[in-house]
């Protein structure tokens, strides 16, 4: 909260007739406390203040937490929405919502004039900025009080108004749909085969809505669509110009005012650049959104992720290290353990990196959470573990590990045909060999020369996703640890 903020919520509870001095208390104690993370020993010594004595307090508490939350969003509520927000768009569609809410109080009470004209001001901004739904929640409220049989000609046009908002909002639902029908694929089912071709209609359908539509948010869809569309299918070059498309709507329109919006497009244009290993240009669109999101945690972790592994692709280690430090002080992260879990991976992968393998082991231990995803992260986690434990001389642990790992692999990387699970068979079989070996680097390079090239080349069945869970590219790693292997040596110097 701002200074301000704390100053009118002391004033607000000062002017009850009735005070509430248990809820001063809390409201204090929290200000006091704003910059400590340990909630649970806050409210501890809260509680042993407030209800000394008690037996059983959690409950009053927990009532008395209620009240404070609700009396905080109530005054937040009342402070001028240039607070809330440095955005312009964002500032007035707040503004548009607060007109309707005013409005609606004045003709409950019979002051229709006064009304209309705050009234007006909510229609021209929801008109501008496209706010269907406010226009329709506006539309409901004139029907409700018979503003609309004032004059014709108004209620004609404020109709033909309406039915071009709900059309939109149809057409809209539609495109949100599809878009996170596309955001729920890249996020939870990896190791599923993706609809292609159903894809491929919806976004024909969205492409026809945005070329006959004059609305900037429907052409937004459309274009974010066409990003993870072609993202997907492995265009990585259409799927930037659709990005670079989105960039440009961000310039010129007013519609992506919002810091959300502009965070959203520089994020994604920063995913594009990452595929196409444009590392520079990805590392600034996504610490250009970093700045944007600000206190939308989730989405900041989102944008750290990226920053993170164009970083560590650009072989910039520190920097990498640097963002996982970061985003473990990300309070949504903090509070998701899969998420946490996921942190801990990546920072094995950049400690790995700087060749500190301990540390990269240790770090791994704390993926426990990773294991709910048996399809991908789950192999990922074991595979990664295996390398670091050989780089570390713990040998022995692949060959204590290989019957589970070969259970892992048939039980849930059967009959899945995406890339990465096509890699991790190709990896498991190459290790198994390598330990066949005896850790012979360069005679398993040599038996395994197929396989090797298939990891090796731009195979779409095998293909490396530099933003994926291997951080640690097993084809590039094995090459260099047979260069470096002293039998290979002996063996050139003997022939």
């Amino acid at each position: 909260m701002h200074a301000g903020e704390v100053k009118l919520l002391h004033h607000f509870f000062r002017m009850q007739k009735k005070s509430d001095k248990k809820r001063d208390l809390l409201f204090d104690s929290v200000v006091k406390c704003a910059e400590s993370k340990n909630f649970a020993e806050i409210e501890k010594t809260v509680i042993s203040k407030l209800y000394l004595g008690d037996k059983n307090p959690q409950r009053a508490f927990d009532k008395l937490k209620s009240r404070l939350r609700w009396d905080i969003l109530n005054i937040l509520l009342l402070q001028e929405s240039s607070i809330h927000s440095n955005s312009k768009t964002e500032t007035l569609t707040f503004n548009c919502r607060r007109y309707i809410l005013q409005s609606e109080i004045l003709l409950k009470r019979g002051l229709y004039k006064e009304a209309i004209v705050i009234m007006e001001k909510a229609i021209c901004i929801a008109r501008k900025h496209e706010l269907f739904i406010e226009q329709i929640l506006i539309d409901n409220i004139c029907s409700d009080y018979n503003l609309t049989k004032l004059k014709k000609e108004e209620y004609n046009n404020y109709s033909t108004q309406i039915q071009k908002a709900s059309t939109h909002i149809e057409k809209l639902a539609f495109a949100k749909q599809f878009y996170d029908e596309l955001v729920s694929y890249a996020s939870f089912k990896l190791g599923e085969d993706p609809p292609y071709g159903d894809w491929k209609i919806k976004l024909d359908v969205l492409g026809n809505y945005s070329s006959s539509s004059d609305s900037v948010r429907i052409r937004f869809y459309f274009s974010i669509c066409e990003v993870y569309y072609y993202r997907h299918t492995k265009q990585y070059n259409r799927s930037l110009e659709s990005a670079l498309a989105l960039l440009k709507q961000e310039e010129t329109s007013e519609v992506f005012g919002s810091y959300l919006y502009k965070g959203t497009i520089h994020l994604e244009t920063a995913k594009c650049f990452l595929l196409l290993k444009q590392y520079s240009e990805a590392i600034y669109h996504s610490s250009y959104s970093v700045s944007h999101f600000g206190m939308d945690k989730k989405n900041t972790l989102y944008s750290y992720e990226v920053l993170f592994y164009s970083f560590i692709n650009e072989e910039n280690f520190k920097d990498a290290l640097l963002v996982t430090e970061q985003a473990f002080e990300n309070t949504y992260l903090q509070k998701n353990n899969f998420l946490s879990a996921k942190w801990w991976f990546l920072k094995a992968g950049v400690q790995f990196k700087m060749k500190n393998y301990q540390a990269s082991i240790t770090s791994l231990k704390k993926c426990n959470g990773l294991y709910k995803d048996k399809d991908y992260w789950m192999l990922a986690c074991n595979l990664f573990e295996t390398i670091c434990r050989i780089e570390n001389g713990d040998l022995e642990w692949f060959e204590y590990r290989s019957e589970g790992l070969k259970k892992i692999m048939m039980r849930h990387n059967k009959g899945k045909k995406s890339a990465h699970n096509n890699r991790f068979g190709l990896i498991y079989q190459i290790l198994k060999t390598l330990n066949k070996n005896n850790f012979d680097f360069s005679r398993t390079m040599a038996e395994e020369k197929h396989n090797m090239e298939l990891l090796s080349e731009d195979n779409e069945n095998f293909l490396w996703n530099q933003a994926g869970c291997e951080i640690v590219r097993f084809d590039e790693w094995i090459k260099e640890k047979a260069l470096n292997d002293p039998r290979s040596k002996r063996t050139q110097l003997v022939a």
